[in-house]
């Protein structure tokens, strides 16, 4: 062959060559689009207004207070329930911290009535549960303090809740029993806790709504 042929026949290779690794590189048009989402958790905040309900020095048995105060809603989440737990440190004349029977004893002779939420008389149902027990006896119980609150629009109208921004007024009543039983000395078995105090902490626990589909 002669050194034409021979070079024709390799660009003709060459040729074929590019050819088929053109036809294998081909691309049709394309297109990218993001879609962006963004998912911020809400914020659960309970508040009470005053934090400090009772503040009462020189109690006689038979004495007895009543004061209001407001649980709010400062978040951006309804609040369905709010629990209520109690706890209670006793001390006697000498401050110092007092347990086992005596200290339940004083703990009981003090009352607790549930009067009102916002604006109506406790009877029966939630806080009828709580109305009329002593500070040992609640202290031994977790109970929803909230009245009936019915949602609108996105929350189910048989769900209660405690709306964004919302208060719930509380009317709270604490009475200091007066025991008559006497030893055999003839003095009042109540005489033994003169000087003592007791300070109850009510714990309020905020528990949201339920969970719900979100519409766009």
């Amino acid at each position: 062959m002669s050194i034409k042929k021979k070079l024709g026949a390799g660009v003709m290779s060459a040729a074929l060559g590019i050819s088929l690794i053109g036809g294998g590189t081909w691309a049709a048009f394309n297109d990218i689009e993001t879609v962006s989402n963004t998912f911020a958790a809400g914020t659960l905040d309970l508040s009470v207004d005053p934090t400090t309900v009772f503040d009462i020095e020189d109690l006689a048995p038979g004495d007895y207070m009543t004061r209001d105060f407001e649980i709010i809603n400062g978040g951006s989440i309804e609040i369905k329930d709010v629990k209520m737990t109690t706890t209670y440190v006793v001390k006697n004349k000498d401050k110092q911290v007092i347990t086992g029977p005596d200290a339940v004893d004083f703990a009981s002779q003090f009352d607790v009535d549930f009067l009102s939420n916002d604006g109506q008389p406790v009877g029966g149902g939630l806080l009828g549960v709580l109305h009329g027990k002593n500070i040992h006896e609640l202290s031994s119980m977790n109970v929803d303090i909230t009245n009936a609150f019915w949602g609108l629009g996105l929350i189910s109208s048989t769900d209660r809740i405690l709306a964004v921004g919302d208060t719930d007024a509380m009317r709270m009543k604490i009475s200091f029993e007066n025991r008559t039983q006497k030893g055999n000395d003839g003095l009042y078995l109540q005489n033994k806790y003169q000087g003592w105090t007791i300070e109850p902490a009510f714990k309020l626990e905020a528990i949201q709504r339920n969970g719900m589909n979100r519409p766009e």
